[in-house]
């Protein structure tokens, strides 16, 4: 199993977590994510907050955008109610998932 392989394992064992994609290139425009993401940059350029870290989509179900560097990198979905452990069990991997995604470029 590789590094990547297991990360990806460890995330998608976090509480409520259904599905982890690895974000490879830029998301599809039309996307609910997308939108959510580019919707996050404008706010947070428009406040003069920085660079936006995560986007969290909460209804019926969750969905967490996380980024490195400004691109997206990983998808969590799943049951809502969970976000701590989410970010959490990203944040834990950020450099990892970095390293991966510059070797890959």
């Amino acid at each position: 199993m590789s590094t990547l392989e297991r990360v990806l394992d460890a995330m998608k064992a976090t509480r409520g977590v259904e599905e982890v994609n690895l974000v490879t290139s830029a998301l599809p425009a039309a996307t609910t994510e997308d939108k959510a993401l580019h919707q996050a940059k404008d706010l947070a350029r428009l406040a003069s907050l920085g660079d936006v870290l995560h986007v969290h989509v909460q209804g019926l179900r969750a969905t967490s955008v996380f980024t490195i560097e400004g691109r997206p990198s990983v998808i969590m979905q799943g049951h809502a109610g969970a976000l701590g452990a989410w970010r959490y069990a990203f944040e834990r991997h950020r450099a990892l998932l970095h390293g991966l995604q510059e070797v890959a470029a």
